[in-house]
C-alpha cells in the first residue's frame, strides 16, 4: 500500500508526465506549423518566380477607350491589381493624366507564357 508521501509522489510524477507530454505536443504541433507555413511561402513565391517574359506592344486606342477597359483586357497575373498595370502603362506612355484618345497608339506590358 501507498502511504501519503508516496501518493504524493505518484501524483507528482504523473503531473511531470502530462506537464512533458503536454509540453512536448506543442513542440510537435509547433513545429508542424512552422512547416506548414514555410512549405505554403515557398509555393507562393515560387507560383510568382514562374517567370514570363515581358513584352511591349504597340496598339491602336478604339473610339470609348480607357486605360482601365485595355487594362482589363491586358493584365496578367504578374501584377499585383490594375492600379499597378495601369501606372505602368502610364509611365511607359509618359501619360501625366488617364485621358487617351481613338486613334493614337499606346504601349503595353504583356507578358508572354
Amino acid at each position: 500500500m501507498l502511504d501519503e508521501s508516496g501518493v504524493i509522489i505518484m501524483i507528482n510524477l504523473l503531473f511531470n508526465y502530462f506537464n512533458k507530454s503536454i509540453i512536448s505536443k506543442l513542440s510537435i504541433l509547433l513545429v508542424i506549423l512552422a512547416v506548414v507555413a514555410i512549405a505554403l511561402g515557398f509555393s507562393k513565391a515560387s507560383a510568382k518566380t514562374v517567370t514570363q517574359e515581358k513584352h511591349f506592344v504597340s496598339i491602336t486606342i478604339e473610339e470609348g477607350d480607357t486605360l482601365w477597359s485595355i487594362a482589363e483586357e491586358n493584365i496578367s497575373p504578374e501584377y499585383d491589381d490594375i492600379n499597378d498595370y495601369i501606372k505602368e502603362v502610364m509611365r511607359t506612355n509618359c501619360l501625366s493624366s488617364t485621358d487617351i484618345t481613338a486613334g493614337r497608339h499606346i504601349i503595353i506590358p504583356r507578358y508572354v507564357r
